[in-house]
């Protein structure tokens, strides 16, 4: 009788803190942890701090999980601590304790392999792995056959680059150039993000790549920024897995051409505009 009222607690628990943590209890690996973890959360939602969005002023939060619900008009400030009230997947309702930032919205806890907030309880920090989706090679040796959605492959030319469908262009939003560019690949079917690292264009366009859930494929970066915005640039798309940069006139620098080199991406100078034909 004590195992069977045992088990029964367990089981309420767990449907009280949703499906996530009942499988964090059922996977060995997460054992005494998750469970510890279980019986804290019956009074209290798991807490996070923010330790990402360092050079963009925060994290973007969303009124909603969709990603493209509408952006809050403030950022969720690094250092800030939250809890946890919803999760789905790597998307993290909260409610904030303390610093800066909107009182409730939701943000993205991870980055490809940048984590934006970390859980501030090592059950937590349990229960998140266990509830969290497989990568691509756990999922094929699950046997499910199905790949996980994964940028495009460096292309041999331009003429490659301009094939590909999903987009991020670069660039302040006020300039002239950038929403020609932006309104040129939409009108060719084209999947495309605007990023503005002027942050010229409000607070629902994202300042980085960085900032893009990890949901959303880039296939071809455009960039028309500046050199040195450029080699931030670069960097995140080494993070994402990106292999394509198509380099708008005058955003070029060594050093950009240089970081492409090393980090295995393809470049293309020239002007989409033109060659989009």
């Amino acid at each position: 009788h004590v195992v069977v009222l045992s088990l029964a607690g367990i089981i309420f628990g767990s449907a009280r803190l949703g499906m996530h943590s009942l499988f964090a209890l059922a996977r060995p690996e997460a054992g005494l942890q998750a469970r510890r973890f279980a019986s804290r959360m019956m009074a209290q939602g798991a807490q996070w701090e923010v330790v990402g969005g360092e050079q963009t002023g925060g994290l973007l939060v969303r009124s909603g999980r969709a990603l493209d619900s509408e952006a809050l008009g403030a950022r969720l400030s690094t250092g800030a601590r939250v809890e946890e009230l919803e999760r789905a997947g790597e998307r993290l309702r909260y409610k904030r304790l303390s610093g800066g930032g909107p009182d409730e919205g939701w943000v993205t806890l991870r980055l490809s392999e940048k984590v934006l907030l970390r859980p501030l309880d090592d059950g937590a920090d349990a229960a998140a792995a266990a509830a969290a989706p497989p990568s691509a090679a756990a999922a094929a040796a699950a046997g499910s056959g199905v790949p996980a959605p994964a940028p495009a492959a460096a292309c041999g030319s331009g003429a490659d680059m301009l094939k590909q469908q999903r987009w991020a262009v670069v660039g302040r939003g006020t300039n002239d150039i950038v929403r020609r560019l932006l309104e040129t690949l939409r009108s060719r079917g084209r999947e495309v993000h605007h990023i503005d690292p002027y942050g010229s264009s409000g607070p629902g366009v994202a300042g980085s790549l960085s900032e893009l859930p990890p949901e959303v494929i880039v296939d071809v970066v455009d960039l028309c920024a500046r050199p040195d915005l450029g080699e931030k640039v670069i960097a995140d798309c080494g993070l994402r897995g990106i292999r394509n940069v198509f380099i708008q006139p005058g955003a070029a620098s060594e050093a950009i051409r240089k970081s492409c080199i090393d980090g295995g991406i393809a470049v293309h100078e020239g002007c989409v505009l033109v060659e989009l034909r």
